[in-house]
């Protein structure tokens, strides 16, 4: 809902909340929280992308279908090095190439 008025954006969160208020609670109290929002930014910074409306990741991973799938997609051990990939991706600026050098004894 990128440009749209504030009201039209609360009457919408209104209408989800009355007919599936379980919805709004697991996005508040959820364990993938952590996730959702690395999607989200993943999203903005165009790591994670919508081709044939499937959630596309570089050239040819498949990460899933609609939201629900790509964080189970995610949550899947066997998906981590990828999953660390992505983050580094989407958060360049948390990582460094520069040797860790070693502190100096006292």
């Amino acid at each position: 809902m990128v440009n749209a008025p504030a009201a039209d954006v609360e009457d919408y969160l209104v209408s989800v909340a009355e007919k599936d208020p379980k919805k709004v609670i697991d996005l508040y109290t959820g364990t993938d929280t952590n996730l959702r929002l690395l999607l989200v930014d993943a999203r903005e910074k165009k790591v994670i992308y919508i081709k044939d409306k499937l959630y596309m990741y570089a050239d040819n991973i498949v990460l899933g279908a609609t939201d629900t799938a790509v964080i189970t997609w995610m949550k899947d051990p066997k998906h981590k090095k990828l999953l660390d990939l992505i983050i580094k991706d989407t958060y360049p600026e948390m990582y460094s190439d520069e040797p860790i050098k070693p502190r100096d004894k006292k």
